[in-house]
């Protein structure tokens, strides 16, 4: 991984994604995986990292806000920009 993008990504999810991209492009198709388990893949990484990120937040906010009343911030990735948009392959563009 280029160790400019180490700062702003860490490394282990991308090295996932990036097995299994290449899991995507095996050229015999029977070795590929099929897309809902892609899909699946994708959308628990990402929940995964959600959590953490969550976690994270939470940890740092003064013990005032963190039981207070105040509204939570919803942290979205880009692929999920709203709450509603359930699956990650809703949001892929479709190859024609």
């Amino acid at each position: 991984m280029d160790s400019r993008l180490k700062e702003r990504y860490p490394s282990k999810p991308a090295f996932r994604i990036a097995q299994l991209a290449l899991n995507c492009l095996e050229l015999e198709p029977k070795h590929r995986p099929p897309m809902k388990k892609v899909v699946e893949t994708l959308e628990r990484m990402e929940a995964t990292n959600e959590r953490k990120l969550e976690t994270r937040i939470r940890a740092s906010r003064p013990t005032t806000q963190r039981h207070g009343q105040q509204p939570s911030l919803q942290y979205r990735s880009p692929l999920r920009p709203k709450q509603d948009e359930g699956r990650v392959h809703q949001l892929l563009p479709r190859l024609t």
